[in-house]
């Protein structure tokens, strides 16, 4: 029974970014689950970037600017999508949500000797909440 009702709370959670993040990755609010009884979740984003350039990094922060991860592809042809990356929420991060289960997000490139911009919805096509339960 719990089990089904850990899956319900990921499918409804990802539902909830899907609705957010309207039209544009770069921003999103992210419904997240509950432990079980006894258990840590381990929060996990799956990040689905389109083509992004050489050297090129996809960083997500929360909106109080704190790192959450970096996505860093590497050999990736010009012009081509850059993959799939999980991106764990360091728990640090997921305390200073003080007792929330909403985390707010963006998402910006970076490259070295350049100012950093927001991700458009071409750069980051998806994101999705895939949690587990330790």
């Amino acid at each position: 029974m719990r089990h089904a009702v850990a899956i319900a709370r990921v499918i409804a959670g990802a539902l909830m970014l899907a609705a957010c993040a309207h039209g544009a990755w770069h921003e999103a609010g992210i419904a997240l689950p509950r432990a079980p009884a006894g258990g840590r979740v381990q929060v996990l984003l799956e990040v689905e970037l389109g083509a992004i350039g050489s050297g090129q990094e996809v960083v997500l922060r929360t909106q109080d600017g704190q790192l959450i991860g970096t996505a860093s592809p590497h050999g990736i042809r010009s012009g081509r999508a850059a993959g799939t990356y999980l991106i764990p929420v360091p728990a640090r991060v997921l305390a200073s949500l003080q007792g929330g289960r909403r985390l707010h997000l963006r998402a910006w490139i970076e490259r070295a000797g350049a100012e950093p911009r927001e991700a458009d919805e071409d750069e980051v096509l998806d994101i999705r909440l895939a949690p587990r339960a330790e």
